[in-house]
């Protein structure tokens, strides 16, 4: 059998419905106040949703479902939590509950429930102070299986759970309500068992409780601890830079695997302007470094490695090329210079060691040719210059 403990208007689905007022779904019209007429250990499971709360005797009514409840029933209370300012001066609620109440229910000093619900209180025991004379059979024994609080809108979100336990029993206003699994001993039972019961058992709830714990989710999903609407522009803008420098890295890595395709394809001499001479020298330094690091090199650019012998005698070409091209041109452009017009002092000084530079680094029959154009009357001039200076500074002397 199950019942439904002042159902109200509202009965619970397949229950009984018992409540002092003549309303529509009510079976029986009686005062829960007083003996239950029902049969002994008959009863499977209680629901009381928001009706203990009015009862004249709290203790009383529990006695009387413990009597009608059979060995491990479940009774479902849904009651208003004690800590709130408007529970305390209604003069309509007889009874208030918290997170302790379940203690005064049992005899039993173990409980599966976490302990950290508990970390105000001094109790080493789960159950309270005795509330039974010594000695004497307790008279209920209704062990809490499952707890649960529904919190005032500003709790809903930004608090984790052992938050939200100080808050509400350090302060007011934090929680509205709680709803409280119990299960009925009347027969010795472990722990491990209740553990097991808690854990395949599917706990029956009031339709109002699901959608209010859904609402609660709902607007614990939408709720922000931090607006960040004033950010929204700059948050934009380094999407986009992040966007546009990914983009240009891409470009960037296409061109050069384009230019790696392109410059191993290539095995001669190509002949062209002094840029493409240089663009070519840079690529083969490239090459080098690839060779060197084909690991980097793989990474960068898929395309498959040419051998090392190949691009050691590109490398050699290219160099004696270089080589070549750039003595030429040296030799062409000083000749030049010295031919135009006869070179000045300082230009003379200037170029001295170039040429001394040059014949060491690259000793030739052009270069030393060369030499031989640079006039011979260099020294003389610079003898005949030292002279006049220093006649000019005795003359200077002798006018003081």
């Amino acid at each position: 059998m199950r019942i439904d403990l002042g159902c109200g208007a509202h009965k619970f689905h397949d229950c009984y419905g018992i409540d002092r007022v003549d309303l529509p779904g009510v079976d029986l019209v009686h005062d829960f106040n007083e003996r239950l007429p029902l049969k002994d250990h008959s009863v499977s499971f209680v629901m009381a949703s928001h009706s203990l709360e009015y009862a004249d005797h709290l203790m009383d009514v529990l006695k009387e479902l413990y009597r009608v409840c059979r060995h491990k029933a479940m009774i479902c209370m849904i009651v208003p939590y004690a800590h709130v300012s408007t529970h305390m001066v209604n003069p309509q609620f007889k009874q208030l509950f918290n997170e302790h109440s379940p203690r005064y229910w049992t005899p039993s000093p173990d409980t599966i429930l976490t302990q950290d619900e508990y970390n105000i209180t001094q109790n080493v025991s789960w159950s309270a102070p005795e509330i039974e004379v010594r000695n004497e059979k307790p008279m209920i024994d209704l062990r809490l299986m499952r707890m649960e609080f529904f919190y005032f809108p500003a709790y809903n979100s930004g608090f984790d759970q052992q938050e939200l336990s100080l808050l509400r029993q350090s302060q007011l206003n934090v929680a509205n309500q709680m709803m409280m699994h119990l299960i009925v001993v009347k027969q010795p039972v472990t722990q491990s068992e209740l553990q097991l019961i808690k854990d395949s058992e599917t706990f029956e709830e009031p339709e109002e409780i699901t959608e209010l714990r859904a609402a609660s989710a709902a607007k614990e999903g939408k709720e922000k601890l931090f607006y960040l609407e004033h950010m929204l522009p700059i948050i934009r803008e380094q999407i986009e830079n992040k966007d546009k420098n990914e983009n240009e890295n891409t470009n960037m890595n296409k061109k050069k695997a384009a230019a790696k395709k392109t410059t191993g394809k290539k095995t001669g001499k190509q002949p062209g302007k002094q840029a493409e001479k240089q663009s070519e020298k840079q690529i083969g330094k490239k090459q080098t470094s690839a060779a060197l690091l084909p690991i980097k090199h793989s990474e960068m650019f898929e395309e498959p490695e040419p051998e090392p012998e190949e691009i050691t005698e590109l490398l050699l070409e290219m160099d004696a090329e270089l080589e070549s091209e750039d003595e030429e041109q040296f030799v062409e452009k000083e000749q030049k210079q010295w031919i135009r017009c006869e070179p000045s002092k300082k230009k003379v000084a200037a170029k001295k060691p170039s040429l001394k530079k040059a014949a060491v680094k690259q000793p030739n029959k052009q270069v030393a040719k060369l030499r031989s154009t640079v006039p011979n009357n260099t020294k003389s001039k610079k003898k005949q210059q030292s002279t006049n200076k220093a006649s000019s500074a005795s003359a200077s002397f002798e006018d003081h």
